[in-house]
């Protein structure tokens, strides 16, 4: 472990021995419990001497496709300023992430282009530094993980639903097929708003929102980094169990 995290320029494990107290406390950091992929990943990194806040944040982008200031907070303890100027300096002074979104929206993905796990892109710190204002065609383009609605078929029962819908539809008609609809797959906000001809601020406020934070049946792919720029809606455990009640079996059981 110390080896490992040396290697990728990481903070190693303090060990403590207490002979008289007859006790030995080993602390470890969020990074240390990474597995030799990830901190193998990192080495790239080493000549930069990160900090293990600016790895996880690398680290979350490289897992997730995207890292933004809440779901670095989460999993740093830093505030949100800090986790600003953090993602800000990896964006402005190392150009390993290019930002998308803007305001509380605003989200980064990796600027490197991601190679074979076993040929990883190693490069020194004026490589690093330098302009890579080219490199953004290399970014993997994530929006495809999301299928087009159109490619997939929709029940016969749903589509009829669907087709039925008002413009001033009630909850009880409109959640059942918003459900139904992510249980079957990932729905982004705008793919759900184009399906039901709806707009799509009042859908999310009035009825995402509501599914996912107050009634459980809905939740997001990528929780994590809630301005994920590929972030999407799926039907929960609670969700598919909500839809039975309503006779509807999703798992064809």
């Amino acid at each position: 472990m110390r080896r490992l995290l040396e290697q990728a320029g990481l903070t190693a494990p303090v060990f403590l021995s207490k002979v008289i107290e007859n006790e030995f406390v080993a602390t470890y950091w969020l990074n240390q419990l990474l597995g030799e992929e990830q901190l193998s990943w990192l080495q790239q990194f080493a000549e930069l001497h990160l900090t293990d806040h600016k790895a996880k944040a690398l680290l979350l982008a490289k897992e997730t496709g995207a890292v933004d200031n809440a779901g670095l907070r989460a999993i740093s303890g830093l505030d949100t300023l800090s986790a600003s100027q953090l993602l800000r300096k990896l964006h402005h002074q190392y150009h390993l992430l290019e930002q998308g979104g803007a305001g509380p929206a605003t989200y980064y993905q990796l600027a490197l282009p991601l190679q074979n796990e076993d040929q990883l892109p190693l490069f020194s710190t004026n490589e690093a530094l330098s302009d890579r204002s080219n490199t953004s065609d290399l970014i993997p383009n994530t929006i495809d993980l999301i299928p087009n609605t159109s490619d997939f078929p929709v029940p016969n029962e749903l589509t009829q639903r669907i087709e039925q819908l008002t413009s001033k539809a009630r909850k009880d008609k409109l959640w059942p097929i918003i459900v139904w609809l992510c249980a079957l797959r990932p729905y982004k906000a705008e793919q759900l708003a184009t399906q039901l001809t709806r707009k799509e601020t009042p859908l999310k406020h009035n009825h995402l929102n509501v599914l996912r934070e107050q009634e459980g049946l809905i939740d997001y792919l990528h929780p994590e980094v809630i301005n994920h720029p590929n972030q999407a809606y799926r039907t929960t455990g609670k969700g598919r169990q909500w839809l039975k009640t309503q006779g509807i079996d999703v798992d064809g059981g």
